[in-house]
């Protein structure tokens, strides 16, 4: 059965951008793509433009849903056949959580919001929302990311959050890729004794190792840094770390990121797309 991804659209550059990555990527992996705008009962200024006198709220959304998602030729997907959704709902997020579940999407794909810092509007909004309550891995592409593959995937982690369901998820995605893990613990807490993480470290090697040599290449481990996000936007600037991994189940870690001040400390670098994956129900 052919996979199937959702593309949540506002009509905005960063959208654009995303949806041409998923388009790169649908092709990749031959599957079924929808796009999805979802109007809150205002016009925004990306939805201006396709408002004319003379037609109705839906009329020239769609309209403007059409004209979005035409791929220029020469574009990696151009030729692909999309499907177009348009909800008028007060809750963006919620919209976007629903239709995914209705359309048992295997993967969600968003772009991020350019700002001051864009990390304040990606983390800080809808896509983080959704990010935590759907069921299905979402990719979060931040400008001018383009789909090559994956060649190094971090995965953040606290060495408790790899169940042997993550680890064979995480195991597949690097040998579709033939990409190199990197499970990476950030250490923020100064003093912390060093036996604790080495005692967490040796836990994980047991459960990779279980089978004999896991079937990727792998590196494992801790960064000392004064926050999660400037210790995640080091290693993964000094590796050419192409997809970071969180998992949404870990509150306490996910809170860590996500409570930072993120105009200053959430910087993990613009052209790494982020995949939050959820605990609980691994594709």
């Amino acid at each position: 059965m052919k996979k199937t991804i959702l593309v949540p659209i506002d009509f905005s550059p960063s959208a654009q951008n995303a949806l041409h990555y998923a388009l790169a990527w649908a092709v990749e992996l031959e599957a079924r793509l929808e796009v999805l705008h979802v109007y809150g009962g205002t016009f925004s200024l990306e939805e201006m433009p396709a408002f004319q006198l003379g037609q109705g709220r839906e009329e020239a959304l769609l309209q403007r849903l059409t004209e979005f998602s035409q791929i220029p030729a020469g574009v990696p997907g151009a030729n692909l056949v999309l499907s177009r959704q348009l909800r008028l709902h007060p809750t963006v997020a919620d919209a976007i959580v629903e239709r995914s579940k209705e359309m048992a999407a295997d993967y969600i794909v968003m772009g991020t919001k350019g700002s001051h810092d864009p990390f304040e509007r990606w983390l800080g909004s809808v896509s983080s929302t959704v990010a935590q309550r759907a069921r299905c891995p979402v990719f979060l592409i931040p400008k001018p990311s383009r789909f090559q593959g994956f060649k190094h995937l971090l995965y953040a982690s606290n060495f408790e959050s790899v169940s042997p369901p993550l680890i064979d998820q995480i195991s597949a995605w690097a040998q579709r890729y033939q990409a190199k893990v990197h499970f990476i613990h950030v250490d923020d807490i100064p003093g912390r004794p060093a036996e604790e993480f080495a005692t967490l470290e040796d836990e994980l090697y047991q459960r990779l190792f279980k089978n004999g040599d896991p079937p990727f290449p792998l590196n494992l481990a801790t960064v000392r840094a004064s926050s999660v996000s400037k210790g995640l936007r080091q290693y993964a600037s000094e590796n050419d770390i192409d997809l970071l991994i969180l998992v949404n189940r870990q509150r306490q870690f996910w809170d860590n990121v996500l409570g930072e001040s993120l105009t200053k400390d959430m910087a993990l670098g613009t052209t790494v797309p982020l995949l939050v994956l959820d605990y609980d129900t691994p594709q």
